[in-house]
């Protein structure tokens, strides 16, 4: 552990270096958070994600866990994006992520940033390789908390984003937005439009299909959006 604390330390030394005032105020306005922020901007960050790798990169698959979590128990939006984007990174560590280790993983998740990244670079790969089941993505769709709702959908990225090794899933995709069809959040409702947007380019007609089925109910973003992508191939 004490190995960890000292990594921190020293992350934390490089968030105060490269802390932004205005990449600071973008984000208290663009996702609001009990998160504290630096104000890191994404090359940034990204650079300090390269320098941890190296620093960890004989570290077990369990210490890299382990330090992920210390990372999120941080309550620094940088070191919670950091902590995914590193076990998103490490595939051995990811191919060990459970549904035991979910809690652990959503602490303080309160922001769109924060379930995206989770969402994409973890979480719905996770679902994909077969080490969360489809009943638990199905749950968080009953879930209170309109995020986890929202990550729900947002795990369907990585069974269709080809870049991510998505090779496609219109039935796993399909069952959660139909759970989450008549959700009014916006949050959720703009990660419908995501998930099937998303799903137009492995199966155009199924989306399709869906947006007939759920012509009643669907909300009309939702709507706009998909038919602006099959028409022009962009979301507006």
């Amino acid at each position: 552990m004490q190995d960890y604390k000292l990594i921190i330390e020293g992350l934390h030394q490089s968030f105060m270096q490269l802390k932004d005032d205005g990449r600071k105020e973008f984000a208290i306005i663009s996702y609001p958070t009990i998160l504290k922020i630096y104000g890191v901007k994404n090359p940034d960050l990204k650079l300090i994600l390269k320098e941890l790798r190296v620093i960890c990169k004989d570290f077990p698959v369990s210490g890299k866990m382990e330090l992920a979590k210390c990372l999120i128990d941080e309550g620094y939006m940088e070191t919670v994006q950091l902590a995914y984007e590193f076990i998103g990174l490490e595939k051995k560590t990811l191919a060990c992520f459970s549904e035991a280790d979910f809690n652990d993983f959503v602490k303080g998740m309160d922001n769109w940033v924060c379930v995206d990244t989770f969402g994409v670079h973890v979480f719905g790969v996770a679902w994909r390789n077969q080490q969360i089941s489809t009943a638990f993505i199905h749950q968080l769709t009953n879930h209170a908390n309109f995020w986890m709702r929202r990550l729900a959908l947002v795990a369907t990225i990585p069974l269709n984003m080809k870049s991510r090794g998505g090779k496609g899933d219109v039935a796993k995709t399909l069952e959660v937005c139909q759970l989450l069809v008549s959700d009014k959040h916006d949050m959720v409702v703009k990660a419908q439009s995501w998930a099937l947007r998303m799903l137009v380019a492995i199966d155009k007609k199924a989306v399709q299909d869906f947006l007939v089925k759920n012509e009643s109910v669907i909300h009309p973003r939702v709507k706009r959006e998909l038919n602006n992508k099959m028409v022009t191939g962009k979301k507006n």
